[in-house]
């Protein structure tokens, strides 16, 4: 007779550097739907911070225009995002590098959008969309940047 123990799967097969990161199937679902929600909290977070830094006493030191504005903005926004992400990712990523990244990225997307609006805003683009109504040419715009940016 012959004495068998078995392990899981997951103890008798050595797992790859990428399959040590995937969420495991049963957790998928849970794992999406607290992403979510720990983004859109992130986003309202970042509407409350940036609102309050463009009240009068932070404008006075810091001016929320132009190119180091929106560097500040991206660096907020980051920060926020990817703190309130990394909470739902600490289980699956032990690393803290998660907020950093995304800190970086949002500062590139953000700067990356504010010079292209400006670009946008004095080619011949803008002339063209005086025809729109304002809100309409301010959703056109901001479409053809984000379209660019990206």
């Amino acid at each position: 007779m012959l004495l068998s123990t078995s392990l899981p799967l997951s103890e008798s097969m050595p797992l790859s550097t990428s399959q040590r990161f995937l969420i495991p199937p049963f957790q998928r679902l849970r794992f999406t739907v607290l992403f979510m929600v720990a983004t859109g909290l992130g986003w309202f977070l970042v509407g409350f911070v940036l609102q309050s830094l463009q009240q009068p006493p932070f404008t006075i030191v810091w001016q929320p225009q132009g190119l180091l504005g929106t560097f500040v903005n991206g660096l907020v926004a980051g920060l926020i995002v990817g703190a309130t992400q990394w909470i739902v990712l600490r289980r699956y990523v032990p690393d803290w590098l998660w907020m950093l990244v995304t800190c970086a990225g949002y500062v590139m997307v953000m700067t990356t959008l504010q010079s292209w609006s400006g670009l946008i805003e004095v080619s011949t683009i803008a002339p063209a969309l005086s025809t729109l109504p304002p809100q309409a040419t301010a959703i056109v715009l901001s479409m053809l940047s984000i379209g660019l940016a990206a």
